[in-house]
């Protein structure tokens, strides 16, 4: 029980945090700079799960990611507030953390009978929903518009209560938008 108080917890936190940063950037007239020199991106995740990944910056720093991804036996929708930070003092390359949710199906098997002369099992498919986090280092290459990007994203199902993976990927993405 202390666990969903804590992912809970987390869970509201994270929204007040994501709400307060879309107050302030309403707040803020200026125009806003596309740090990491693009706005949108569109592209593939290589990892433990494949993938498709569109990537939205509503601030110079700020982004929100969409991930479709499909596993072994298992299909996953990933919405992510990421905040996105210059890194090594490289031009374009960008350390990113952030967190959000997901929700899925995974198939699992089933014995369903067992002896000495047979073995019987089945597969059911069970809904996987959650938390996510995320955190990577991302590179524009500056005279194509590509990215190449390297994360973790560790993820926790409320489904089964203490259930969880830590899924790695490389992430390619196109780019377009201001500054692209």
């Amino acid at each position: 029980m202390k666990t969903y108080k804590k992912l809970i917890t987390a869970g509201i936190i994270s929204l007040v945090l994501m709400i307060n940063e879309k107050a302030a950037a309403q707040e803020n007239n200026e125009p806003t700079r596309y740090s990491t020199g693009y706005t949108n991106g569109i592209g593939f995740r290589f990892g433990t799960d494949l993938g498709l990944t569109f990537k939205h910056f509503y601030r110079s720093d700020v982004a929100w990611e969409g991930i479709v991804s499909s596993g072994y036996k298992a299909f996953d929708f990933t919405f992510l507030w990421e905040k996105h930070m210059n890194a090594f003092k490289t031009p374009g390359m960008n350390f990113f953390f952030g967190g959000g949710a997901h929700a899925g199906f995974f198939e699992r098997r089933i014995n369903v009978h067992y002896d000495p002369y047979y073995y019987y099992y089945t597969y059911y498919s069970y809904p996987s929903f959650g938390v996510a986090g995320i955190a990577g280092l991302e590179y524009k290459i500056p005279p194509i518009p590509f990215t190449v990007g390297l994360d973790l994203k560790p993820v926790i199902d409320f489904y089964y209560p203490g259930y969880s993976f830590l899924e790695g990927a490389l992430t390619v993405r196109y780019v377009f938008g201001p500054n692209d």
